[in-house]
């Protein structure tokens, strides 16, 4: 009888034992799948973290990329536009404030000058230097007999005035050349390697055309012009000056 209440104790207390393990082995297992639920959600929450942070850094570098893209595209316009400010290289512009277009562009008793116009006080009368008829040999040496309008001539009567023949200075005929009798060449921009100056057309005959046949180009603004400006319809290499007559 003894014998057989020793086993039904150790049959019951190994039950309890294997009930124990169990238990351990339950509790492991919980603890376990609860660590890695944790890893799973803090790796999910860093990898959350780390897109949004990745993707504020790219707002920002693609906002700093369109700011700065703009900032270039707007400097090249405004240098654009000041690069096309009615003035042509190597032109001195007037002050802002004297430059004109036409008469309507200045106040206080001025006038609009064109670039280059003489600026005449007293208009002078044509007098008679030589004879045009020989136009060799009726000045000095080194000089011929040409005709021409006054330096601020009262009308459009020309004439005869001694100047330096081209022989002195074959360079003040360009690419024409200096002929025995000191004149230069006559040319023509209808002849092949003859160009007209910037601003120009070429007009032989036309009014104002010069001994070339050059007149320069009409406009009703400054850009119909190569460059520079539009003054009394015609172009120059920038705008006319604002000035008080000469007395």
């Amino acid at each position: 009888m003894r014998r057989i209440l020793l086993a039904i104790g150790l049959t019951a207390a190994l039950t309890a034992c294997d009930s124990a393990s169990d238990t351990d082995t339950a509790t492991d297992t919980a603890t376990d799948t609860a660590t890695d639920t944790e890893t799973v959600t803090d790796t999910e929450t860093a990898s959350d973290t780390d897109t949004a942070a990745d993707t504020a850094t790219d707002t920002a570098t693609d906002t700093a990329t369109d700011t700065a893209t703009d900032t270039a595209t707007d400097t090249v316009a405004d240098g654009d536009s000041d690069s096309d400010s009615g003035v042509c290289p190597g032109f001195t512009p007037p002050p802002p404030a004297e430059a004109c277009r036409s008469e309507a562009d200045c106040s206080d008793g001025k006038f609009c000058r064109y670039p280059g116009q003489q600026v005449c006080g007293i208009c002078r009368h044509p007098e008679t230097e030589c004879d045009i008829s020989a136009p060799s040999t009726s000045c000095g040496e080194g000089q011929v007999c040409v005709s021409r309008l006054p330096f601020c001539a009262c009308s459009s009567e020309e004439g005869t005035y001694c100047e330096p023949s081209c022989s002195a200075n074959p360079a003040t005929c360009g690419t024409a050349e200096c002929l025995p009798s000191g004149f230069c060449a006559p040319q023509s921009c209808l002849d092949a390697g003859v160009t007209c100056p910037r601003n120009h057309d070429c007009q032989p005959g036309a009014s104002g055309a010069d001994a070339k046949g050059c007149v320069r180009h009409a406009c009703t603004a400054d850009a119909d012009c190569e460059c520079g400006a539009c003054v009394f319809d015609r172009c120059y290499d920038g705008p006319g000056t604002c000035s008080f007559p000469v007395p």
